[in-house]
């Protein structure tokens, strides 16, 4: 059967698309059009009806080349659900967003939602799922501390590190870093690390990080660094020793416990009624205290001894405080309203106790 002309031209265009594609250095079109027994005029004729289909084709010298890593319209497969799925494990983990993974999700994203290679995703039409749009920690000020970390823990270099801890302390550490670990239920970045200063593994929060410089110095691995040891902890603290614990819910919350999965190796027991009480086998158990002063009255811990009284005793400093933080506040609000409002009344307070003491 006899190709008629436009059917020539299709192949032409498709063989060499596909060899500019495959081919790093580019095409020169007379040797190409030499080697199928073709025109080379028409060849630049099928250079021209390329890009007139939207091909982002590149003339170096006498070679033509596509883009690097260019791909046709859905030559990917990816379907726009698909890269949907991409932008919201971008969104769920933002303080990722300065390190290496983070960064090479980026360039996926732009690679296959890029004009040319696949549609463009109206990303404020996400009817059906919200992601919270910013990061409560701004790791754009702390990339050049993430590069450093990330190259540490490649080459296995100490790190000297300036940090500060909550509290405004600040000292200069040598570390060991395992590991980047996000914490989804603070919304941070850690870095595991054996301090030399302490002598001990200390889980540091990549953001308190002020310097960090790469030393010639370096580590052999640590098994305490290891992504296992911080699986035994409640969150993020570290400790040796692995202790049992047990606390009582109420009926009240006690949905809220059975619904979760709050450690490997959590127990449920069902207490009378309607509680019921949580055991796990944890290296911290003071970790625990934030979470459950958070539930008030609802909670008791049963075990240990020590973080039972702990809780006591901060529930019992939270009522002795309680007054004073509302005089406190009433005198700051006072001094708000400004010195005549306030002198007005004070004056007509005077007043009416002048009315009360004369009746």
């Amino acid at each position: 059967m006899r190709r008629s002309k436009g059917s020539t031209q299709i192949v032409r265009c498709l063989a060499l698309l596909l060899e500019m594609a495959r081919n790093d250095t580019g095409v020169a079109l007379r040797a190409f059009a030499e080697k199928h027994g073709w025109n080379p005029r028409a060849l630049y004729r099928d250079i021209d009806r390329l890009e007139e289909a939207g091909v982002p084709i590149q003339k170096l010298g006498d070679r033509f080349s596509v883009e690097a890593a260019w791909l046709p319209p859905g030559a990917s497969g990816v379907t726009r659900e698909e890269l949907m799925a991409l932008f919201v494990a971008r969104s769920l983990a933002p303080g990722l967003r300065e390190t290496r993974l983070g960064r090479m999700l980026d360039t996926m994203s732009a690679k296959l939602s890029a004009p040319g290679r696949q549609a463009v995703l109206d990303l404020d039409r996400k009817d059906w799922l919200n992601v919270r749009a910013f990061a409560p920690i701004d790791y754009a000020r702390h990339r050049d501390a993430i590069e450093t970390l990330e190259r540490a823990i490649d080459g296995r270099h100490v790190v000297e590190i300036g940090y500060q801890r909550p509290d405004g302390e600040q000292t200069l550490r040598l570390i060991e870093p395992g590991y980047l670990h996000w914490d989804g239920a603070a919304e941070a970045l850690y870095v595991p690390s054996w301090c030399r200063l302490r002598d001990d593994v200390r889980n540091f929060a990549v953001h308190r990080i002020q310097s960090a410089r790469l030393t010639d110095d370096r580590f052999a691995p640590r098994p305490e660094t290891r992504r296992t040891e911080l699986a035994r902890a409640f969150r993020l603290w570290y400790r040796k020793q692995v202790e049992p614990v047990r606390i009582w819910f109420a009926g009240e919350v006690a949905g809220e416990i059975r619904e979760r999965r709050w450690h490997s190796t959590q127990r449920l027991t069902e207490s009378p009624g309607g509680g019921v009480v949580l055991y796990m086998e944890l290296t911290a158990p003071d970790e625990l205290t934030r979470w459950l002063c958070g539930y008030g009255a609802s909670v008791a811990v049963l075990e240990p001894a020590r973080l039972a009284e702990k809780i006591r005793t901060i529930h019992a400093a939270a009522a002795s405080i309680a007054p004073l933080a509302a005089t406190d506040a009433s005198v700051v609000t006072s001094r708000s309203r400004g010195p005549r409002r306030a002198s007005r009344e004070a004056t007509a307070e005077s007043h009416g106790l002048e009315r009360r003491e004369r009746r």
